[in-house]
């Protein structure tokens, strides 16, 4: 076997043989003979060996010959910057029997590339430390975006006093006293709008600036009976003495009619606006207004119709009447908030809360139905209707009238409704077609921009279907998943739960417990009760 050697000159690892000692050389040799020397750990010149092989087999066979086997090669940095100039990955790639890399041809290989902050000193000392491992050497700082612009309600809401019992001056809560009524005059300070902040800008590795995007502006919209103050048009203040009231983008202020109570003596009331009244409502009166009714006292067999929201600071009380009614019926666009409720229809557009008890009732609400606060809460009797979710603490009665839970009933309205966009949006799209062949097909030059003109709003209408079409197959998709009746301490039996098109009756006592639907059927599930769920209107509230 010859022995291979380091030739000063030609900076190479040579070997020296007679061709005709080593007829059908191959490469696997010459590898070989590389291991078995002091400079297996040089650089093998394998794209050469079969070039030399050849020359050597179509050269004289008895003359001795000069063949390469590897040369020195030195450390070096490997470098992967991201697309973005973000980051900065390297590894060290070995000495093949030269110089090991270094910290300086490190620096010198970040120069060359154009790096110029966002180094990592700690990763570069573990880099160097062990540099086989890739190591993440440098980091560009992404732009922040800015907050969006927010309003900020100043005042409180009727239902917010209602249902807040007043501390005396001994320390203790006298349950009837419920404070002032929330009512605000001319010029009063309603709800500021703050504006979106710049955001912060970041930088890349190249040390360029990366400009951060402003967070987006929000509208400030004055309402009935509100404008902007003047001089400040972040500022909304009332116009007239009456109650504050929520509405999209702003808030109102509607003229309030303040009675002690409705009775005989006061009549039915009837009003475009909001009420309050202070005292009762007496069985078979009638209290219909515009606007939000709030009562401080009882309702009892009375009806009561409210356009906004309406809150009752004690109970309703009804009674059953034939035909499974009630002589007490509460109806609301916005939300109802209640402390208790007996044999009384409720139905809400929006929100419902009753904070101790409902007994034998109707409830239908548009959004989420909560029944309990501080401890108590049971849901006994009755027929309970929400669209997605009801939570209580106790739902049932160990003996009674059975107890009836719906949730998701407005699946078949949604089926048809997506059955109907997608019919709208087909006849939308066949419109469109057809104004497109009229104008490829030989037409009047008069009638283009009329043709045209068709042709876009026939385009708006078809994208507007198209997203509302969307919207309602996802709402549709996701209805299943969405329904849940959350029990934060007891599910009696006999308790009937219609989820969507499917339903059960509870067997057996359980303890919390979530009631969902679980591969297509109603299942109970135990349910660690986690910190209320807050639903947020994207308004701020500030501390009263």
């Amino acid at each position: 076997m010859p022995t291979p050697f380091w030739d000063a000159h030609a900076q190479q690892v040579l070997v020296q043989l007679r061709p005709a000692d080593f007829p059908n050389l191959q490469p696997q040799q010459l590898q070989a003979w590389l291991q078995d020397s002091p400079f297996a750990h040089y650089r093998p010149l394998i794209e050469q060996w079969a070039d030399a092989l050849t020359d050597l087999a179509n050269g004289d066979p008895q003359q001795i010959q000069s063949l390469a086997l590897a040369d020195k090669q030195d450390g070096d940095w490997q470098l992967l910057l991201s697309d973005n100039a973000m980051t900065l990955t390297a590894q060290r790639l070995p000495a093949q029997g030269g110089k090991e890399a270094d910290k300086a041809l490190l620096v010198t290989r970040l120069g060359q590339i154009g790096i110029r902050t966002g180094l990592i000193r700690s990763r570069i000392d573990a880099l160097l430390a062990d540099g086989t491992t890739p190591q993440l050497i440098a980091q560009g700082k992404a732009p922040c975006r800015g907050e969006d612009g927010f309003l900020e309600r100043l005042v409180p809401l009727g239902h917010e006093r209602v249902l807040r019992p007043q501390a005396q001056d001994n320390g203790k809560v006298d349950l009837r006293e419920l404070g002032q009524q929330i009512l605000v005059e001319p010029e009063s300070a309603l709800m500021r709008r703050h504006p979106p902040t710049l955001g912060q800008s970041g930088y890349n590795l190249y040390a360029e600036s990366l400009k951060a995007n402003p967070g987006t502006p929000c509208a400030l919209q004055p309402g009935p009976g509100t404008r902007l103050a003047p001089g400040d048009p972040n500022l909304l203040v009332a116009t007239l003495r009456g109650q504050p009231l929520m509405q999209a983008k702003g808030m109102t202020v509607e003229p309030t009619l303040t009675l002690e109570q409705v009775n005989t003596k006061s009549g039915n009331v009837h009003f475009d606006g909001a009420v309050v009244i202070l005292g009762n409502v007496q069985e078979g009166m009638v209290v219909d207004a515009s606007g939000s009714i709030t009562v401080m006292g009882l309702v009892e067999g009375a009806s009561l119709n409210a356009g906004g929201d309406l809150c009752i600071g004690q109970g309703v009380i009804g009674r059953p009447l034939d035909h499974g009614e009630f002589n007490c019926t509460l109806t609301a666009k916005g939300s109802i908030h209640v402390r208790y409720a007996h044999y009384t229809r409720i139905i809400t557009g929006g929100d419902l809360h009753i904070e101790q008890q409902s007994l034998h009732c109707h409830l239908n609400c548009g959004g989420e139905l909560v029944v309990g606060s501080s401890g108590r809460g049971d849901l006994v009797g009755g027929i309970a209707q929400a669209p997605y979710r009801i939570q209580a603490q106790g739902v049932g009665a160990r003996a009674g009238a059975e107890t009836r839970i719906e949730l998701g009933q407005h699946l078949p309205q949604l089926r048809v409704q997506v059955e109907q966009q997608q019919q709208a949006l087909n006849q939308a799209r066949e419109q469109y077609q057809q104004v497109q062949e009229r104008l490829r097909a030989p037409h009047d030059d008069s009638q283009t921009p009329a043709l045209h003109q068709a042709l876009k709003q026939l385009a708006q209408q078809r994208d507007e279907l198209e997203q509302q079409l969307q919207s309602s197959q996802q709402r549709l998709q996701e209805l299943p998943q969405r329904l849940a009746l959350e029990i934060t301490k007891i599910l009696h039996p006999r308790v009937k739960l219609l989820l969507a098109e499917q339903a059960s009756l509870s067997q057996s006592e359980h303890g919390p417990s979530r009631v969902r639907l679980s591969r297509g059927k109603v299942a109970i599930e135990p349910w660690v009760p986690g910190r209320a769920k807050q639903r947020s209107h994207g308004t701020k509230v500030a501390a009263f």
